[in-house]
């Protein structure tokens, strides 16, 4: 049987390169100090770079007859991670050549995409070592991460949605249809690339995925314990990760190139279905669709799978490159650093210095494998499958775009990284990390965050919240007394303020918002800036039929609450003094009562001539379009049925220019005059009855 490693490199232009017998090499004298093995592999990355780009040239001069999409972008990949910059010609007229290219090959579309994915990384890595070397360049010209507009990621968009095009959980050589794991573990890295870039994949997608390589798993043995160490994502500048050993126990899960369960697993598919599989998962929980029964299934595969290369992961390590980038891209994705005792990349990285020829290559020059084995021995070196988030880290911002506002409601200034940050990327990155370092950033972005955006804040916080008694756990704890004003308050008693500022945030949104009664907000809640916030919302939002609410408010011995509340009726009883009888009540510990006493004399009057008022508000709201018609007649014969109460607010309408034809209309009415759409007219007239605005 052909080995998938096989089908790749000679689809890619490859013989097989595959060894049955795989053996670990003695690493040579000088590799246990860290520095001199970054000496090394850094060596060899610039002498395999050296040698690759003169192919990539012949790949250009002379396409070959098949996959030359493929050939040329995998190449091209490789090269833009081993540091060639990103305006070089060979790039550039790579680029050119790849657009020219029809697009209508699995293996090639996804290679295209991890072509494009490392271009524009490598735009930004190229502007980041600008602006340390020159201080004083300019910063207007940062660009995004991803990018979210231009050609690269309408390019991305189109090959994303061909990977998507077609039906089921894999791929064939021509697109999504029944098919092998080889196709398969390509377009899903494909699809991969769409997700770091915000590319719309429909989470359907994700579910078919899982879903078939659950059901082709081939499980065997007993259930055993193994340990996988994990390591936290990076931030150049911030933190270099942090490691954390996770021990699990699980039967052995693997992978056949023909999905087939009853066929016995290989080291090489077993990697592909477990990347696959780590993306899909990382797709249904972005689009929120990793439900629990998905979850418990997928979760069991993904720890065999696991378990799977933990127990053999030394037959990784022999002549197959393209089995060392399969490993890879499971380490990766996954962020493991060993399975087991074992440092993948440590142990790799060591065998693929010492199998490099003196030219740089990782077979003879004429040998028809050449390119591809030191593209994919490139793409292993330089981890090519990290994402931008672990090789650049969170996006961060030069200036506060509209455009950027729009993607992020929660972006905020970050003084230490000298730009403008999304809060909840923050959050997100502190919660994976849990390290210390990441604190005074998060710190800054809570100071900075939207104030109407308070309950999404204070969700972040909730969720840093855990059993760990961490550095992050007290900063969460402190910072959620502090900004609900509750200081002893348990996680369960926080969790309810968070659902109840959730609760009045989607209130502002209904329809029938002002007739919803708000007193149950004010007494199932301790958090004096929560019963502040509630006070603020009704004074903006005008409902004046929670005066009640108001003045229970007015008495709290939160004196910050009972004041705020003093301040809207007060200003509320002098917008209505003309219904009302009297000066209103004065501050004070009785208050609250004689504020009652007001309310229950004038509510029916207040709440009337408040109606009124929004009804007028409405009606220049709505206009004069057809599909509002109905409506609008509706609103006029109510505002008509006022008689002449209605009168003074329809003319301070006018006077203010909020109004349109239909308020003129309600003035005829009620007049049973016509005066235009003058204001001043209808003033005049006005005056003649005895009327007083």
């Amino acid at each position: 049987m052909i080995s998938s490693n096989e089908r790749l490199l000679h689809r890619l232009g490859a013989a097989s390169v595959a060894t049955l017998f795989l053996t670990l090499v003695a690493p040579p004298i000088g590799w246990a100090q860290p520095a001199k093995f970054r000496q090394r592999v850094n060596l060899s990355i610039d002498r395999a770079s050296t040698a690759l780009q003169p192919r990539l040239q012949e790949y250009l001069d002379s396409p070959p007859d098949s996959y030359p999409m493929g050939r040329i972008a995998i190449c091209l990949t490789a090269l833009l991670k081993s540091g060639l910059e990103p305006d070089h010609q060979l790039v550039t007229d790579a680029l050119q050549k790849l657009q020219s290219l029809p697009t209508d090959q699995t293996y090639s579309v996804a290679c295209y995409l991890f072509a494009l994915d490392a271009y524009w990384q490598a735009h930004h890595r190229t502007w980041q070592e600008a602006s340390r070397r020159d201080k004083d360049s300019d910063l207007e010209e940062v660009p995004r991460i991803p990018p979210t507009d231009g050609e690269v990621h309408t390019k991305i968009t189109r090959l994303v949605e061909w990977l998507v095009n077609g039906s089921g959980g894999s791929w064939h050589y021509t697109g999504r249809a029944s098919g092998d794991l080889s196709n398969t573990q390509f377009a899903v890295l494909g699809l991969e690339i769409g997700l770091q870039n915000g590319i719309d994949i429909p989470s359907q997608v994700f579910e078919a995925i899982a879903e078939h390589l659950v059901t082709s798993q081939r499980v065997t043995g007993k259930p055993s314990r193994f340990a996988v160490v994990y390591r936290t994502p990076a931030w150049k500048g911030v933190t270099d990760g942090r490691l954390e050993q996770r021990r699990v126990r699980a039967r052995r899960g693997g992978w056949s190139y023909r999905f087939d369960n009853k066929i016995s697993s290989t080291s090489n598919m077993v990697a592909a279905g477990l990347s696959s599989l780590l993306i899909a998962r990382r797709g249904l929980q972005e689009y929120g669709a990793y439900t629990t029964d998905i979850a418990s299934e997928v979760d069991l595969a993904i720890e065999q799978g696991l378990a799977w290369i933990t127990a053999n992961c030394n037959q990784f390590f022999g002549n197959d490159v393209y089995g060392l980038y399969g490993l890879e891209k499971v380490g990766d994705i996954a962020r493991i650093s060993r399975f087991g005792k074992v440092d993948w990349y440590l142990r790799g990285a060591r065998l693929l210095v010492s199998q490099q020829r003196r030219d740089g290559m990782w077979a003879k020059s004429g040998h028809a494998d050449a390119t591809v084995r030191t593209a994919l021995a490139l793409l292993f070196l330089t981890r090519a499958t990290q994402s931008s988030l672990q090789i650049l880290g969170p996006p961060i911002f030069v200036k506060e775009e509209e455009g950027y506002r729009q993607e992020h409601p929660d972006l905020v200034h970050i003084p230490q990284v000298n730009g403008f940050m999304s809060a909840s990327t923050l959050f997100a990155f502190l919660r994976e990390t849990r390290d210390p370092k990441v604190i005074p950033l998060v710190a800054e972005a809570a100071k900075g965050y939207p104030p109407h955006l308070l309950h999404d804040l204070l969700a972040e916080l909730i969720r840093l919240w855990t059993k760990k008694k961490d550095k992050t756990t007290r900063f969460a704890v402190k910072q959620l007394h502090s900004l609900t004003g509750l200081e002893k308050a348990s996680r369960d008693e926080l969790t309810t303020v968070v659902k109840q500022f959730r609760r009045l945030d989607q209130l502002k949104t209904t329809d029938n918002a002002k007739d919803v009664d708000l007193k149950p907000f004010l007494s199932s809640t301790k958090s004096p800036v929560f019963k502040r916030h509630l006070l603020t919302t009704i004074d903006r939002f005008d409902f004046v039929s929670s005066y009640e609410t108001v003045i229970e408010a007015s008495g709290d011995r939160d004196s910050r609450v009972a004041e705020r509340a003093h301040e809207i009726l007060e200003d509320w009883s002098e917008r209505f003094r003309e219904v009302a009888d009297g000066d209103p009540p004065s501050r004070g510990k009785k208050a609250a009562l004689l504020w009652q006493q007001w309310w229950s004399r004038h509510s029916t009057a207040i709440l009337s001539q408040w109606s009124l008022h929004r009804e007028i508000r409405l009606l220049h709201t709505l206009g004069g379009s057809e599909e509002n018609s109905e409506r609008v007649d509706k609103l006029v014969r109510k505002i008509v049925d006022y008689e002449k109460a209605a009168v003074p607010s329809l003319l301070s309408a006018l006077q203010e220019g909020e109004y349109s034809i239909h308020h003129i209309v309600a003035l005829e009415k009620i007049s049973g005059k016509r005066l235009g759409v003058r204001a001043n007219s209808w003033r005049r007239w006005w005056t003649s009855e005895g009327g007083n605005e």
